[in-house]
């Protein structure tokens, strides 16, 4: 701590903890510091840590127990988690990072290997949506990547990305990165959507027949997985098509299909029933605000969960 603010900080007993109820004293342990003559209480996680909901109950109860600002203070956090804190204005310190808003303070220490996750690459979202659809506790990434198409160092940089997030750990057997889920295909897929990408570039409609390889997507792929109704017009999702191919304007469903242009190729996921994956269908269609659409896309998703 000394080291990144460059500031004295004295520790002190804190002699409040006995008027905590349980569920917090038992999940954590407690220092009351001193920073350039600024109290605060501290916080260390005994085991793992819940989610950001939970950890803003209990900062708020012992603020209210202790009258003092509190940070949660973590021997490490991973990116995705210190984003999250962030986001939610969660004060927190570690060995190389500080975030202390009632100090007005901010600062980190900067690795450049580390990986700053803000949204998934094509490759890293490809990768994470293979291990949804068939969830492992434990497997090498290239088993995992095998048969994409995938360079090495692609290999490499979606192992760091996934590794970044508070899903995923990665560990070396050999040469060989293998990745360690922490939690269930759909806890993963809750905690990380925000991080994933729609895989829509660009839609419009082309002219049938079309020379294009496609895969059947979009709502017509979600009504052969649950009971809504497709539109009347085709739906195909194709990748490397120019997008000056496409109209925007409909004029004959009979003779024209709706074509969503693709940020990494469908066909890498590919299901049994030869329609585009379901998590991506989902992401797909995210933007919708049609009612029955959201209620099928989330039965098409307990489906897999299942």
């Amino acid at each position: 701590m000394k080291t990144i603010l460059g500031l004295d900080i004295e520790n002190k007993p804190f002699e409040s903890e006995q008027n905590l109820p349980l569920y917090i004293s038992g999940n954590y342990r407690f220092k009351q510091v001193s920073i350039a003559g600024f109290e605060c209480i501290l916080m260390k996680p005994d085991g793992s840590m819940g989610n950001v909901e939970s950890i803003q109950k209990h900062i708020a109860k012992v603020k209210q127990v202790c009258g003092l600002p509190v940070a949660i203070n973590p021997d490490q956090l991973s990116a995705f988690r210190r984003n999250s804190f962030l986001n939610h204005r969660i004060p927190f310190l570690t060995e190389k990072q500080v975030y202390l808003p009632f100090m007005g303070t901010y600062l980190e220490a900067i690795n450049e290997n580390d990986v700053r996750l803000e949204s998934f690459t094509s490759s890293a979202q490809v990768a994470l949506i293979r291990w949804l659809l068939r969830p492992a506790e434990r497997i090498r990434v290239t088993d995992l990547m095998e048969g994409l198409g995938y360079t090495t160092m692609t290999e490499s940089r979606v192992a760091k990305q996934l590794g970044a997030t508070a899903c995923f750990e990665i560990e070396k057997d050999g040469a060989a990165n293998v990745l360690t889920a922490k939690y269930s295909a759909k806890e993963t897929f809750l905690r990380l959507k925000e991080y994933m990408i729609s895989p829509v570039e660009a839609a419009g409609y082309i002219d049938l027949p079309t020379d294009w390889d496609v895969t059947i997507a979009g709502t017509e792929a979600l009504s052969e997985r649950t009971m809504v109704n497709p539109d009347k017009v085709h739906t195909y999702a194709v990748f490397g098509m120019n997008r000056k191919a496409l109209r925007s304007e409909l004029v004959d469903p009979q003779r024209q299909a709706y074509v969503e242009i693709w940020r990494y190729d469908p066909k890498k996921l590919l299901q049994d029933d030869g329609y585009a994956d379901p998590i991506s269908i989902a992401l797909s269609l995210e933007d919708t605000e049609d009612e029955r659409i959201e209620a099928a896309v989330d039965e098409m998703l307990e489906q897999i969960w299942r």
